[in-house]
């Protein structure tokens, strides 16, 4: 016999005779898998209600781990609005427009395989026709973790 079997045997004789404790292994669950990174899609302006006004940002924000499958963690997200600062400078900041903060998720707000939709109203900054913003949008997770995704060039209203 191999010794990792031996050792086994071992073991179970030592607990079932002796009365001699064995190590319990720690079961892994769901929320001891590490999140890597986060994606946020396509975030695109969107309208949400029935008036005909752009209501705000919208994307799928869906963290991922090691092997890029989903973790459902819970969380609270913050994003902040910078309008693009030039066509030929792509990804460059300009003005902040807005910033949101205190978002929180949890792992029901997992509905599809996209992830968690999150949608970003605007308050008072209402986007210009064919105006473009770059999005920054960090999660933290329950054990203090922040992950920060950035889109650029994102059309503000749709």
């Amino acid at each position: 016999m191999k010794k990792p079997v031996l050792l086994l045997i071992a073991v179970l004789i030592c607990g079932l005779i002796f009365g001699c404790a064995t190590p319990t292994p720690t079961p892994t669950s769901p929320s001891t898998t590490q999140v890597l990174i986060i994606d946020i899609g396509s975030p695109v302006g969107k309208n949400w209600d029935n008036d005909p006004e752009i209501d705000g940002v919208e994307f799928y924000l869906t963290p991922k781990d090691l092997q890029n499958n989903m973790v459902q963690t819970p969380g609270t997200v913050s994003a902040h609005l910078w309008l693009a600062s030039s066509v030929t400078e792509p990804g460059r900041k300009g003005e902040l427009a807005q910033e949101w903060s205190g978002i929180k998720i949890t792992k029901g707000d997992y509905e599809t395989s996209s992830g968690a939709r999150i949608r970003l109203e605007y308050g008072i900054f209402q986007p210009a026709k064919l105006q473009s913003g770059i999005l920054e949008v960090t999660l933290e997770t329950p054990d203090a973790k922040k992950f920060t995704a950035k889109a650029t060039s994102i059309g503000l209203r749709g």
